[in-house]
């Protein structure tokens, strides 16, 4: 029974380095620069990581609490319609 579970742990620890080592070989070139770059999949996406938090935050919100105010967001309060 002990040779059993060893022989499976073997295979198991087998297949994880090996789904390790096809891991590191596909995004190899992220990471000769990962100290230096960072993955910026749109332009976009360096603007303002703030805002669109904020914006992902109150649509999720506005859509479980209230989706009829939807677009009703309190970011420039006196605004109407601030979401748009």
């Amino acid at each position: 029974m002990s040779g059993l579970i060893r022989q499976q742990a073997a295979s198991i620890a087998g297949l994880l380095v090996l789904y390790a080592g096809l891991v590191v070989w596909l995004r190899w070139p992220l990471g000769v620069h990962v100290a230096t770059h960072r993955a910026n999949t749109h332009p976009a996406c360096g603007f303002d990581p703030l805002h669109m938090a904020w914006a992902l935050a109150y649509q999720t919100h506005a859509l479980t609490t209230a989706p009829t105010r939807f677009s009703e967001a309190n970011i420039y309060f006196p605004a109407r319609r601030a979401l748009f």
